[in-house]
């Protein structure tokens, strides 16, 4: 497939998540999705649950050294919106006043955009695999604190 069709793939599934995230309104289980105060996770595990996810996608990936940059980029962000889905909880449990929907855009485009630039070095099997196994993973891991709502 040629990089430029690629990309548009990339840049359309990035745009169809954030489209879905915004007009989800917390209907939708998945990145974005803001669970209730009530039902908030007070501690994070010791060992991130997502961080050994990651781990098994990279090997089910067959991430090659010169995607190894930007999959470490991707781990990232994808910890990086574990932690904040965690501190928001732990705002909300404290009773803090906060604005669900700005989260849940911001949840949005976080995924988006990483998966965007994961997108654009991944072969179409390997990103085909990302998309089916992210979706997965994004459910059973992330979703768990998030989803619930």
């Amino acid at each position: 497939m040629p990089a430029w069709k690629l990309g548009s793939v990339v840049v359309l599934a990035a745009a169809s998540a954030i489209l879905v995230g915004l007009l989800s309104g917390g209907e939708q289980q998945g990145f974005g999705t803001v669970r209730p105060a009530e039902t908030a996770i007070a501690e994070a595990p010791a060992e991130s649950r997502l961080a050994n996810q990651l781990a098994a996608l990279h090997w089910t990936l067959g991430i090659r050294s010169d995607q190894e940059e930007t999959w470490q980029h991707f781990s990232r962000e994808m910890l990086v919106l574990e932690q904040a889905t965690r501190d928001y909880e732990r705002r909300l449990a404290a009773g803090d006043r906060l604005d669900q929907a700005a989260e849940q855009t911001r949840h949005t485009l976080i995924f988006g955009a990483a998966m965007a630039d994961i997108g654009q070095v991944l072969t179409t099997e390997q990103f085909a695999t990302l998309q089916r196994v992210g979706e997965a993973l994004a459910n059973k891991v992330v979703c768990r604190g998030l989803a619930r709502s």
